[in-house]
């Protein structure tokens, strides 16, 4: 990845696995991941950006309000979420965009109409995502179902990984 390209994916890391195993964070809403040669970014919602920069393993967590905020400021009166990453995007310096197979079209065409450059990965994380599950599959997870803030799903997805290994390996 040269310094003028990113991944980009949008999506909710609940539902996304390849979103989830960039981040590390379990969220239920969509929020923007972007990737450069240099550092993982998070735009998140002002619900969520705190927990995000607690629980997150990416280098920078911003605010997509302040991002909204400062295109209204400019005069655009009702920023697309097409306009707000873009303004990342200009931010960082990025024109061309990867992005997963079966990502959101419509965002992706209203990207591009912003003159951005996007290529399409089938899977760019698959093996890693093996390795974490197997990683994972070695924890013990015992002790983990009383505690705050662990999901029931992950958790029972955890519990289940033996057979996932079984059927991949």
């Amino acid at each position: 990845m040269d310094a003028h390209t990113a991944m980009l994916i949008v999506a909710a890391s609940e539902r996304d696995a390849n979103l989830y195993y960039a981040t590390r964070f379990l969220a239920p809403d969509s929020f923007v991941f972007i990737q450069t040669a240099t550092q993982k970014i998070l735009l998140m919602s002002d619900l969520e950006i705190d927990r995000a920069k607690q629980q997150s393993t990416v280098d920078v967590v911003l605010s997509y309000s302040a991002y909204d905020k400062k295109l209204k400021d400019q005069g655009m009166t009702e920023p697309k979420a097409a306009d707000v990453i873009k303004a990342l995007l200009d931010e960082f310096g990025l024109t061309d965009l990867i992005v997963p197979t079966g990502h959101d079209g419509v965002l992706c065409d209203a990207i591009v109409l912003h003159q951005l450059h996007i290529d399409q990965f089938l899977d760019e994380f698959r093996g890693q995502r093996l390795s974490f599950i197997i990683e994972l599959s070695l924890m013990d997870v015992s002790g983990f179902d009383d505690l705050d803030g662990v999901s029931d799903r992950f958790l029972r997805g955890l519990h289940g990984v033996q057979d996932v290994l079984d059927f991949v390996c």
